[in-house]
């Protein structure tokens, strides 16, 4: 559902931009040729009414969907200090320093794992121009040896920071590199 609702909210944008020149073309000659105008104004209103729904409404729904696995793990003791969502609102990271717990969270596998700061190894961030960071955890586990989460670029330098603190203790977890 998260990546349908990327390709969703490019599609909308590039539609977007020939419904606002219909529109105000269709408000500029108004009074001209009302049997085209009138329903092409109210079509192309509709349509820049609609972005409140794809570009509002959709993403707090997926991120409140995330949101509800995390309040499952809170119930059940897990209480993060750090939290990280995805850039796609899929996939969660949190980390629980009194209990020295990592949660991990992808919504699309519905699958939620909880581990110790024992069983990392090392972590990494990688940045691109235009692109969402990506957080890397090696962890010890077998059937998940890396973890990974996209996330907005804008909070590379801050989670960095985070994580120092919160590995700076840990002598066996090192930045990856």
């Amino acid at each position: 559902m998260n990546s349908l609702w990327l390709l969703v909210r490019t599609a909308y944008v590039l539609g977007l931009i020939p419904a606002v020149l219909l529109f105000v073309i269709s408000v500029a000659n108004y009074g001209h040729n009302d049997d085209v105008g009138v329903p092409l104004m109210i079509l192309t209103g509709l349509y820049i009414a609609a972005s409140w729904l794809v570009f509002w409404t959709f993403p707090n729904f997926l991120s409140n969907r995330l949101k509800l696995y995390v309040r499952k793990e809170i119930e059940k003791g897990f209480r993060p200090r750090w939290e990280l969502e995805s850039a796609s609102l899929r996939k969660y990271v949190g980390f629980d320093n009194e209990h020295r717990r990592v949660l991990f969270l992808d919504v699309g596998t519905k699958t939620a794992e909880q581990f110790s700061f024992d069983e990392l190894r090392a972590w990494e961030m990688e940045t691109f121009k235009d692109k969402p960071a990506v957080l890397k955890l090696q962890t010890s586990l077998e059937h998940r040896p890396v973890i990974t989460l996209a996330f907005d670029r804008r909070l590379v330098d801050i989670w960095r920071v985070y994580l120092e603190m919160i590995f700076s203790s840990e002598r066996s977890v090192q930045f990856w590199r």
